[in-house]
């Protein structure tokens, strides 16, 4: 086992840029999800509209720091490489052939919400999944798109493409995007070669996910390097619906913008903005407790686990272990960053906890969670996930990595919580910790009084006092924690924990204050532990001492409790570390590689 002192400035998070622009694989994901669609197949049937059949201009912008259009293209290409293939195997189908609700074809995702419409508004086709059309008597597009809540301006649009297109006059050919009254959706009308003898021409109308507004621009201004006029020509074709014969010149700079991306044509780099930007967009209501992750119920051996899904939808496996005052809070502030490096998070939700089965009985606590840990890996079918744990989590997954060895690509512990088995360590706690714990240990029929008085007070205060009281007055981090806007996000957190009305905290603290240690001793796969100072003394005593030579403790003065909300950088760095294969034992010390100016302050060496 080898210890790091990390000391000097501590860090205060990813910087903006980081934070907002998405990363290569992230693109890479987005294009095989907005390529790799049914409703694409009438790409290869027929005659192909000149637009997607146009040669792209070249750039004369040079090549983009974040797209390198070469390598995005190949992408492009292959997932069209793909989507052929299928169209092949499922007989040459046209979109007026595919079946009403077509689910997922072999590797593709899932079908889109669109429909296929006449150039006279009749209905032709639908997926399963355009509700609004299914409860119309008549299937018209006026009606249709109606229900869909299209503005008067997208309408307008509506009706000047359909015109356009019955009298083939200019710009019948052109992709349009309507707006709708949900800020969310966005209608993307594009014509179509049938191939059907009476009725050649038709208009698809598909419905996506779209978010505007100024942090937008700014993140595609980011994404794509956009100067000022090209911002504006890309805001005017999805916001405003403007014709591209308009104006002169536009659609040659949108299409010298689509040329970056590697887009094989204005329709799918349309599809790669929307998915792009509603991806930001969740990822930033995530973040900031706007709204709560993706979520799923898992069944097992007789009980049922609330799982959350964060991160990136691919990518290397990680299990969250919550802790006790903030539950998932710490781990939500880090959606973005966790999506962009790449990893794929699932945060199981204890007993007792938000919607999953009750409370286990005390001294079951450390197996139910292992229990939890083997049916998401036999369920998702994961290969050695990392298990990460905040504060008391780091308990259960150094228990869970114990017992599952081998299937477990590592542990990262962020601020483990020691083990209160001597009276005096009760004074590292502050104010409703301090309570609790002392309830749990020693007065139990307190316990709902002080849990409800301590629910109160997060109510009273605001979430952010769940991180605040884990820290002495005096310190010089707290004024940088006040910072930060932490009260949505950890008021959603301890509703979620106070569901069951706190039976999983009650749990949970009769472990954390009886001497749990020789339950989880004993020699683990890779291991990282990220400590406060005083804290990373204690936890020593008699446990980590014990994990073998390749686990490692890294000391980070200064940060504490809240290092996760600080210094979120550090535990990116070290989740990447233990997702490389490792056939050497960790250095005995090292010099953190976290891409921010607070942490490149950072030295390291060896206690």
């Amino acid at each position: 086992m080898s210890c790091v002192r990390l000391v000097g400035k501590e860090g205060t998070g990813m910087k903006a840029r980081q934070r907002s622009v998405p990363s290569r694989e992230q693109v890479v994901a987005a294009i095989y999800e907005t390529v790799l669609r049914p409703e694409l197949f009438d790409r290869f049937g027929g005659r192909q509209i000149a637009e997607w059949t146009q040669e792209m201009p070249a750039t004369p912008w040079g090549w983009n720091p974040v797209f390198e259009a070469p390598e995005l293209q190949a992408h492009f290409a292959r997932a069209l490489e793909i989507l052929e293939q299928e169209w092949n195997q499922q007989g040459q189908p046209t979109l007026l052939s595919l079946p009403s609700s077509n689910p997922a074809i072999g590797g593709m995702a899932a079908e889109g919400c669109w429909a296929v419409f006449a150039p006279d508004g009749t209905l032709l086709r639908h997926s399963g999944s355009f509700g609004p059309v299914v409860q119309l008597k008549q299937g018209l597009a006026q009606d249709a798109l109606g229900a869909l809540g299209v503005s008067a301006q997208g309408m307008q649009i509506w009706r000047d493409l359909l015109y356009r297109v019955r009298q083939k006059s200019e710009g019948w050919q052109q992709i349009r995007a309507a707006g709708t009254i949900d800020p969310g959706r966005l209608l993307m009308c594009r014509p179509i070669m049938t191939g059907a003898g009476d009725m050649p021409i038709a208009v698809v109308v598909e419905v996506l996910d779209f978010a505007s507004g100024p942090t937008i621009s700014k993140f595609l201004q980011e994404t794509f390097s956009l100067e000022g006029g090209e911002l504006q020509c890309l805001e005017d074709f999805f916001c405003n619906g403007t014709s591209l014969q308009e104006g002169g010149g536009q659609l040659e700079q949108l299409l010298a913008i689509v040329a970056r991306t590697g887009a094989p044509g204005l329709a799918e780099f349309a599809r790669l903005v929307s998915f792009l930007t509603w991806e930001y967009k969740t990822d930033q209501e995530i973040a900031e407790g706007r709204r709560l992750p993706p979520q799923s119920l898992l069944e097992h051996d007789g009980r049922v686990t609330q799982v959350f899904r964060l991160g990136a939808d691919t990518g290397q496996p990680v299990i969250f272990a919550h802790g006790i005052m903030d539950g998932l809070a710490g781990l939500q502030r880090m959606q973005p960053e966790l999506r962009r490096a790449g990893f794929r998070v699932y945060a199981p939700m204890r007993g007792g906890y938000g919607a999953s089965s009750p409370a286990p009985k005390d001294g079951e606590q450390l197996q139910a969670f292992i229990d939890q840990v083997h049916a998401l890996i036999e369920t998702e079918n994961l290969q050695r996930p990392i298990l990460m744990g905040h504060r008391s989590g780091a308990i259960f997954i150094r228990a869970a990595a114990l017992q599952l060895r081998d299937r477990i690509g590592g542990v990262l512990g962020v601020a483990p919580a020691a083990a209160f088995h001597k009276f005096r360590l009760y004074g590292m706690l502050r104010g409703h910790q301090r309570s609790l714990a002392l309830a749990a240990q020693f007065a139990p029929k307190l316990m709902p009084v002080v849990l409800k008085s301590w629910s109160r007070s997060v109510q009273r205060r605001g979430g952010a006092t769940l991180m605040r009281r884990q820290i002495s007055r005096g310190s010089q981090i707290l004024p940088r924690l006040n910072q930060l806007d932490l009260d949505r996000v950890l008021t959603q957190s301890h509703s979620l924990t106070m569901q069951q009305d706190g039976s999983g905290v009650t749990v949970d603290l009769k472990l954390l204050t009886r001497d749990w240690r020789p339950e989880v001793r004993g020699a683990i796969s890779q291991a990282i532990f990220l400590c406060g100072e005083g804290e990373a003394m204690d936890a020593l005593d008699g446990l980590f001492s014990r994990m073998g030579e390749r686990a490692q403790m890294r000391f980070c003065e200064g940060l504490g409790a809240v290092m996760l909300y600080l210094a979120p950088e550090l535990v990116l760095s070290a989740l990447e570390e233990l997702a490389l294969p490792q056939k050497k034992p960790f250095p005995t010390s090292i010099t953190p590689n976290a891409p921010t100016d607070a942490s490149s302050a950072l030295v390291s060496k060896p206690l």
